[in-house]
């Protein structure tokens, strides 16, 4: 029973987020907006499936601990917005995005088996909160959720891939929830007074998260939002059942429990864009007494840099500095130079996984842009797209392999060659070392 109020909570969830996101993603496909009306409804009808995934939520609760209930129930909700997010065209989960995705659904079910054991007495929950320790991680979460709520503002017309963007909503919405899945167990037990605070409490703190949930997923990439938001979730959730319920002495199996949490963090890793490693590469690599300008390195990366700079620093003195009569032997060797520096750069950037595919895509569009201002597309990039088509690109290899006639087109278009009379340039992506017209 526990299990299944969990995962029916996940569902609505997912449901919730594809009610505010796809509306906003079609409308971004048509380039277009949604109106003030539209998007005010569309937050309505979030808040009402948030507060309808709180029901389950709470009587799962009643049948087992929250540090269970809450990463279940996030599980499955990941699972299924992964599901959302490809079937809907919205966004492209890599090989590293959909493990990090498995793993967190999997840390999450462990947790049934290595979370804390049922209690053989039922303590009362207004006592544990009234404990020192509980007041002090407490007051850690509000402060999460008030610094989030402060920085909103400044971020919130940021794009959809803005880190202090995502940081500030995740604060907000995990903590508020993280919170809020607290004060529901006590709804079960307190009566009077107690009872009225818990729910003004329970409403303001759950309209608080919903909204900012909403608003979040309709302006932020799901793809990381959501693993990101549900992460800091259920790790204050773990967190507060150590600290509020006592969860830690109930626990048959802790070295496991922590290793849980774990695996949390390294799937929301893997499911972000954000590479701390090579981060940390950098800072060691470009650290210290570092000088491009002055051309002082203190590494064989830092050094392929500072070559490529050199080499397109010459470059381009060269062809203003040559005379006429001799710039295109001088072009041709400064062309060389410049094309091997960039080559090596490359290959260590390949090798240390700094070089993103981000940037590579970029400085091919910049390349394709820039041959077809100089209208050179014809004799000069159809030959280069079909070697790369018929040597390097996975997707035509596969049509190749399996169509000869479109195979030996593409292989005629790359054995294609110009024969304009002007400077030569080698092509470093053809084997055979044949040139092309620059």
């Amino acid at each position: 029973m526990c299990l299944g109020l969990a995962m029916l909570t996940g569902t609505m969830y997912t449901i919730g987020v594809a009610v505010v996101s796809v509306p906003n993603h079609r409308a971004r496909a048509s380039n277009k907006t949604l109106s003030s009306c539209c998007a005010g409804m569309l937050t309505a009808i979030y808040v009402l499936l948030m507060v309808a995934a709180n029901i389950p939520l709470v009587l799962a609760t009643s049948y087992g601990p929250v540090a269970v209930v809450v990463p279940v129930a996030i599980a499955f909700y990941m699972l299924t917005n992964m599901v959302l997010q490809v079937c809907m065209g919205m966004s492209n989960y890599d090989k590293t995005m959909q493990v990090g995705t498995v793993v967190l659904a999997i840390a999450a079910i462990q947790l049934v088996d290595v979370g804390p054991l049922d209690p053989v007495e039922q303590a009362d929950p207004v006592k544990l909160i009234e404990e020192p320790v509980a007041i002090a991680w407490l007051s850690v979460l509000l402060f999460i959720l008030v610094s989030g709520l402060v920085t909103l503002p400044k971020v919130i017309k940021q794009g959809r891939d803005s880190v202090p963007k995502l940081l500030s909503f995740t604060a907000v919405v995990g903590a508020a929830a993280a919170i809020n899945n607290s004060l529901s167990k006590t709804l079960t037990v307190i009566e009077g007074p107690a009872f009225g605070v818990c729910i003004a409490l329970y409403i303001v703190l759950g309209a608080t998260s919903s909204i900012s949930s909403a608003v979040g997923n309709a302006g932020l990439n799901n793809a990381i939002s959501v693993p990101a938001m549900s992460c800091l979730q259920v790790i204050a959730n773990g967190l507060t059942g150590v600290f509020v319920w006592g969860d830690s002495d109930r626990l048959s199996q802790p070295t496991a429990y922590v290793g849980v949490y774990l695996l949390f963090c390294l799937g929301v890793y893997l499911c972000t864009s954000a590479d701390h490693v090579a981060g940390l590469f950098r800072w060691h690599e470009f650290g210290g007494k570092t000088d491009f300008l002055k051309h002082i390195t203190f590494s064989a990366y830092g050094k392929a840099m500072d070559d490529v700079f050199i080499a397109m620093r010459d470059a381009h003195r060269g062809n203003a500095d040559t005379p006429l009569d001799n710039r295109g032997e001088a072009d041709g060797s400064l062309n060389t130079r410049l094309v091997k520096a960039f080559e090596a750069y490359l290959n260590l950037g390949s090798l240390h996984h700094t070089m993103g595919e981000k940037e590579l895509q970029e400085l091919c569009n910049l390349l394709v842009e820039r041959m077809v201002e100089l209208d050179l597309g014809r004799e000069n990039l159809v030959p280069v797209l079909a070697t790369w088509f018929e040597k390097y690109c996975i997707d035509y290899k596969y049509v190749s392999e399996n169509d000869a006639e479109f195979s030996l087109k593409v292989h005629n278009m790359a054995c294609k060659r110009s024969t304009r009379k002007s400077s030569m340039l080698k092509d470093p992506l053809l084997s055979d070392g044949s040139a092309v017209t620059a």
